[in-house]
């Protein structure tokens, strides 16, 4: 890896992408009245977390979706971890639920945003979501719909670059959000399981109290203290992959970092090299076939599960279409 990475925090979802995402929400409205053709579906965004990063490609397919049907910009509320908060913003939601048609949800708790999502369908409106069914086929959430990248596959996407593109690599530790979030601990038990079928050992889990890259520097310096011979990193999000680049540095270790996300500045990291791999679902997509499946079920339409598979990022393979582009092709 190399030495351009920056030291300053970045978490999961705040970085410099933001400016772009409320660049996008302030331009990509409609009509001031939020007008529509009775057909298109008026969409909130109940963020579970922070802004920026991967969520601001999010953002930007909800307001694609607006802008095509003439309505005005989604509301987007921010919990930043807090399932009390999100508690709260679901609610105020459902308070305009004349002036609301679909809420997509990023849960910081699904268990216990049930009753959320149940008053927000007794309220006309449709919940959709980005949760991955399990492999029994079940869903975490009862949510009317959920659109979502491929979390159960791209474990084995991971575990087979590192075998094919670094043969040398034999233990690799795991950076994750605090446990109990369905998806995340999905994928780690699924990199668990595809790791041990290739022959690799997963040496330990680092769970973070705080998605930042200051907080993933600062606990993977520690673990690299006492486990100097971990050769590779499983991030479960580009701001825990630049901290674990930055802790590798910091501690003499040349560490080959994989990382979730495509958002800019994980590519900008995997673009420098020192993130040597990134696997990124398009998010931009996900929230713009959520839009649709609102639509869908406000007319009385059935849907079904969509997912998004993710996409392999290298050094050599780090371009991406604008939001502007990807818009122009719906």
């Amino acid at each position: 890896m190399h030495t351009s990475l920056s030291s300053r925090p970045a978490r999961i979802l705040v970085g410099g992408a933001s400016a772009l995402a409320l660049g996008l929400s302030l331009t990509a409205c409609g009509s001031a009245s939020g007008s529509t053709d009775g057909g298109a579906a008026r969409m909130a965004f109940a963020n579970g977390f922070s802004g920026g990063g991967p969520v601001d490609e999010f953002i930007a397919g909800l307001n694609c979706y607006a802008e095509k049907n003439g309505l005005d910009t989604p509301v987007v509320t921010i919990a930043d971890g807090d399932v009390n908060k999100q508690l709260n913003d679901i609610d105020s939601l459902i308070a305009r639920a004349n002036k609301i048609d679909g809420i997509f949800v990023i849960p910081v708790d699904p268990n216990a945003l049930r009753s959320s999502y149940s008053r927000a369908q007794e309220s006309g409106m449709a919940v959709i979501d980005p949760i991955s069914p399990d492999a029994d086929g079940k869903f975490a959430t009862a949510a009317s719909s959920h659109v979502a990248p491929d979390d159960l596959g791209v474990p084995q996407m991971v575990v087979d670059y590192l075998v094919a593109e670094q043969p040398g690599t034999k233990k690799v530790v795991i950076l994750s959000p605090p446990p109990g979030q369905k998806m995340s601990d999905d994928r780690a038990t699924n990199f668990r399981a595809a790791a041990e079928a290739a022959g690799l050992t997963v040496v330990g889990e680092i769970n973070m109290d705080k998605l930042t890259t200051e907080e993933a520097q600062k606990k993977m310096e520690d673990f690299l203290t006492k486990n100097r011979d971990v050769q590779a990193v499983f991030a479960q999000n580009g701001a825990m992959g630049r901290g674990a680049a930055l802790a590798g540095r910091s501690q003499g270790i040349d560490l080959v970092v994989t990382s979730l996300d495509s958002d800019s500045e994980t590519m900008a990291a995997v673009k420098s090299g020192d993130i040597d791999a990134a696997f990124g679902a398009d998010l931009f997509a996900v929230a713009y076939k959520a839009s649709q499946q609102a639509e869908t079920i406000k007319a009385g339409g059935q849907v079904e599960f969509e997912s998004a598979p993710y996409q392999i990022y290298t050094q050599s393979s780090t371009a991406q279409s604008s939001p502007a582009a990807r818009c122009d092709q719906y």
